[in-house]
């Protein structure tokens, strides 16, 4: 019979098999010991990238109840608050839990904006850039999606990781 070849035969040069107490101590097609456990480092760091770029995010949005749960500030119309590049997380909330002054994020026509709540108007709600000179155009609470973590008073941000996710997104996510 002839064995079955895997990936991982072809990469390090003997079949793995059930019982790795088994394998054989032999290296067939110059690979060595240490190219193996090369091999597998880099798979095992490569699923835990995956699972974590795509498990946390899942994982996130059903905790904070909302499916955005992460942004990134692709403008400076925030500052000194929250700064170009930084990565904040959203919790989801109703129209009803919104106050003035909190930092929100709505969805409109080009994408996602990240500014402060200056008036409530019934289900409508005004926001303003802390950098900005003027009000935007009043919000409904339904475009609401949530608003930023905070923590003692401010908000939660991390500095310079959200310019990964703008790197990737370059132009789809005006602010």
């Amino acid at each position: 019979r002839r064995a079955r070849r895997s990936v991982w035969s072809l990469v390090c040069g003997f079949p793995l098999r059930r019982k790795p107490e088994f394998i054989p101590l032999r290296f067939g097609s110059g690979a060595s010991p240490s190219r193996c456990r090369i091999m597998r480092k880099f798979a095992l760091y490569l699923i835990i990238i995956v699972g974590i770029s795509y498990l946390v995010p899942r994982a996130l949005a059903k905790i904070l109840d909302t499916p955005y749960p992460i942004a990134a500030v692709t403008s400076s119309s925030m500052w000194p608050t929250l700064k170009e590049g930084d990565l904040i997380f959203i919790r989801g909330t109703r129209g009803t839990e919104l106050k003035e002054g909190e930092i929100v994020v709505y969805r409109n026509e080009k994408g996602f904006t990240i500014h402060r709540i200056v008036k409530l108007q019934g289900d409508r709600v005004v926001t303003k850039g802390d950098a900005n000179l003027r009000e935007d155009n009043p919000v409904e609470t339904s475009d609401v999606i949530g608003k930023t973590i905070t923590l003692k008073g401010k908000p939660l941000r991390f500095p310079y990781l959200g310019k990964i996710s703008m790197r990737f997104n370059k132009g789809t996510n005006p602010q």
